[in-house]
Parts: C-alpha cells; sequence; structure tokens
C-alpha cells in the first residue's frame, strides 16, 4: 500500500518548524508504518522540518520529498502572487490551482497514493491533486495523561464530509454496572493526575488591585486549526485583539502550552 504522510507546506510555512517536526515524528510517526514490507511510506514536506532533529532519527525505510523553504517562497511570490494564508483559505482561482497542481506533481512525479495522511488541515487543492486517494486527518484526543495511551484519532476525510460513524456509537452507547465503574476510575485518575489547585491567587496576579476583572487564557500548542476556523492567522494576533477590545479595568493572564518551547510571553500583557 501506497501511503503518504502529507506536511502541508502552505499552513506550516508560517508555523514553528521544531514543533512541526515534533508532530511529524511522534504524533504521525510515518516510521511505524515503514516497519512493515507491505507499505510504501512517503513523507511530503519543507526541508526545514525534515531536517530538524526531532525528524532526523526517523527516517529508516521512510522516503522524503523535501521542499526548499526558499524556493517555495519564491514560487508563492513570483509563480501564483498569493500568500500561503490565501492558498489555506481556498482564496484562489482556478489558475492558481493549476499552477500549483504542476507544481507538487513536479515534485512528487507519481500521485497514485492510497491513502493520504496528515495533521488536523489540510489545504483544498491537494484534494484535488491526490482526488483518487483517501484523506485520513489525524488530531489529538486529549486525554493521553490519562488513558496512557495513543492519544491520536483518525478521520476519513473528504472535502464536504467527515466519517461520523465512531460519533454515532457514542450516541447509541447504552451504560452497564461495570461501564460505570470505568467512568468512577476515570473520574478518579483525573482528579488525581489532571486537576490541581495552585498558589496563584488574586493577589498574586493583581497585587495593586488594578483591574476588576482578570481573564485567563491557556495558549495551545501551535496548531493549524486556528487558521481554519477563524480569520486570524495566530494566537498573537488574537490576543492583540482581545487587548484591543477589552475595557482598560480587564487583565489578560496568559499561561504557555508546557509542550511548546516557541511560545515566548511578556511578563504583562493588558491594556
Amino acid at each position: 500500500m501506497k501511503i503518504l504522510y502529507l506536511m502541508d507546506p502552505f499552513y506550516d510555512l508560517n508555523l514553528n518548524k521544531s514543533n512541526l517536526s515534533f508532530v511529524l515524528a511522534n504524533d504521525l510517526a510515518p516510521q511505524i508504518l515503514a516497519k512493515s514490507v507491505y507499505h510504501n511510506i512517503t513523507v511530503l514536506s519543507l526541508a526545514s522540518i525534515l531536517n530538524d532533529n526531532n525528524f532526523s532519527n526517523c527516517l529508516n525505510n521512510v522516503n522524503t520529498i523535501s521542499i526548499n523553504d526558499e524556493k517555495f517562497l519564491s514560487f508563492l511570490k513570483n509563480e501564483i502572487s498569493a500568500t500561503s494564508y490565501q492558498v489555506c483559505k481556498n482564496n484562489i482561482n482556478r489558475n492558481v490551482k493549476e499552477i500549483i497542481k504542476k507544481y507538487i506533481h513536479q515534485l512528487v512525479k507519481d500521485l497514485s497514493f492510497d491513502i493520504v495522511i496528515y495533521w488536523e488541515y489540510c489545504s483544498d487543492v491537494f484534494f484535488q491533486i491526490f482526488n483518487k486517494s483517501t484523506f485520513v486527518e489525524c488530531t489529538h484526543s486529549g486525554i493521553y495523561r490519562i488513558e496512557k495511551k495513543a492519544d491520536v484519532l483518525y478521520f476519513i476525510k473528504n472535502k464536504t464530509y467527515y466519517d461520523y460513524t465512531h460519533i454515532n456509537e457514542i450516541l447509541n452507547f447504552e451504560t452497564n454496572i461495570k461501564d460505570k465503574s470505568h467512568i468512577d476510575n476515570f473520574c478518579k485518575n483525573f482528579k488525581e493526575q489532571i486537576a490541581f489547585e495552585t498558589n496563584i491567587t488574586r493577589d498574586f496576579l493583581d497585587p495593586n488591585k488594578e483591574f476588576d476583572k482578570i481573564l485567563f487564557f491557556p495558549l495551545h500548542f501551535e496548531s493549524n486549526r486556528l487558521w481554519s476556523a477563524v480569520d486570524i492567522g495566530s494566537q498573537e494576533e488574537f490576543i492583540q485583539h482581545l487587548l484591543e477590545i477589552l475595557p482598560s479595568n480587564y487583565a489578560l493572564a496568559l499561561s504557555k502550552h508546557p509542550l511548546n518551547k516557541s511560545q515566548n510571553l511578556s511578563s504583562k500583557s493588558h491594556n
């Protein structure tokens, strides 16, 4: 089976490459399927992601198609006269899509992949390029610390719908005494391993009592979800937007995602 792991260069261009390399090596983990003699595994990605130390040790039996970052920027600027953001939002005309198709075809050569696997979001143009492939979208389940198991969810996806079979199964699920026991254990593990109290009090955050309200904003691991849902390109832009619209008697308390090494927050963020 021919499988392509697609790191969308249009989405990834402006994101932290070390974080993306971590996702590729540890979440998508193409090297796992590459161990099978029945699979032909290829990774398409920006060179800066493939060359990062996070992924450099995962290349055994994995074919790589590397896109030079500078040449890709030049392609955007000179060949299609569009930004990566415009491509992600599908705000491009048919002619530009055809140019992108030819560009990717020159890189990949053979487009006949059985499965295309990507992380969280994929530009629409790739669904047209690999139009005979089955697309699989991966994302975090968010329960790794509780279950101590792999926490990646897989969705069969095309341009118009998700396969919601697993959701329907959950909705039709009926609990019994054994299930109740599992739920109780889940709650217990959550309280012991996730929920916690801190010594961060209002007096600690606002010792001079300058603000009437303090809003807590936990930052996420850098993600493509933001791009697909809103017209704001980064968490930093959203924070700036909040600071512009919040009353002057409101403070914004930010907390860094523990796995995101790239977030560099200032110690004071309020109007």
